[in-house]
């Protein structure tokens, strides 16, 4: 009897663990939201290039001045950019986000967080740009063709408890 006791003491420690195990996971289960363009109100078309390798991340946030209620857009590998409409009620925060290299050192993501606000009936680019050792980015107007760089403001990256949390710090935006 004290080998089955044992046994069934065994199982039961497993199946609590099992438990605890499957709770724990359906709680911190991501949440990942597909980014829809909106089709309403004042809008504005924003084209991101390509720079990196792969298919690049892109972030569009709900909420600009943390950055949080992120929505995501993949690019394809193949595809050299992705545009989407954005709502120009508020400013606009995202991330962009692409492997800057991959090879026999390892890999590095580059990450830009970035905020602007957009004119109604615009066109804008967003382009990354690469060194070996750090990335940026600029965002440009497009008119009749040609591309005149604006200003933006670079956004410092946070860690969020979860991920509808705040991306960005909470900083002074001016008068965007």
């Amino acid at each position: 009897t004290i080998s089955v006791s044992a046994f069934l003491l065994n199982r039961s420690s497993d199946l609590l663990i099992l438990s605890l195990v499957m709770i724990t996971s359906a709680c911190v289960k991501k949440q990942t939201t597909k980014y829809s363009d909106p089709s309403e109100g004042d809008l504005a078309n924003i084209e991101f290039v390509t720079a990196g390798i792969g298919g690049p991340l892109i972030g569009i946030f709900q909420e600009h001045e943390t950055c949080s209620k992120r929505a995501f857009s993949r690019m394809s590998p193949k595809s050299k950019s992705k545009t989407h409409k954005v709502k120009t009620s508020s400013p606009l925060s995202f991330s962009y986000t692409y492997v800057l290299y991959a090879d026999h050192r390892g890999s590095a993501l580059c990450e830009n967080f970035a905020t602007f606000k957009p004119k109604p009936n615009a066109h804008y680019k967003i382009r990354a740009k690469n060194s070996l050792d750090k990335c940026s980015l600029n965002i440009y107007s497009v008119e009749d063709g040609s591309e005149s760089k604006i200003d933006f403001i670079k956004r410092t990256k946070t860690t969020p408890w979860s991920d509808d949390g705040s991306w960005c710090e909470a900083e002074n935006l001016g008068e965007l």
